[in-house]
């Protein structure tokens, strides 16, 4: 599963657009068909590491096994 964090507070998953408390209810759903539960997230440069932190702990939280962050991206 792939997470972008943008700058102005949007929060895409696998490029559609959710609003944070869906993520909570759509990635389990998503892991759940993957062998690997990995997810990646990625963001713009000016989301604060407190909201990538929080979004990386909510994922290990619903299950995922392998978290890996992208430092900065461009929106999508």
């Amino acid at each position: 599963a792939n997470i972008f964090l943008a700058n102005d507070g949007r929060i895409m998953l696998n490029e559609a657009q959710v609003p944070e408390d869906s993520l909570r209810v759509l990635l389990p759903r998503l892991l759940d068909r993957s062998v690997a539960r990995r997810v990646v997230i990625s963001n713009e440069p000016l989301v604060l590491y407190d909201d990538v932190i929080r979004v990386m702990d909510m994922a290990k939280q619903v299950g995922a096994n392998d978290v890996a962050w992208l430092r900065t991206k461009t929106a999508p």
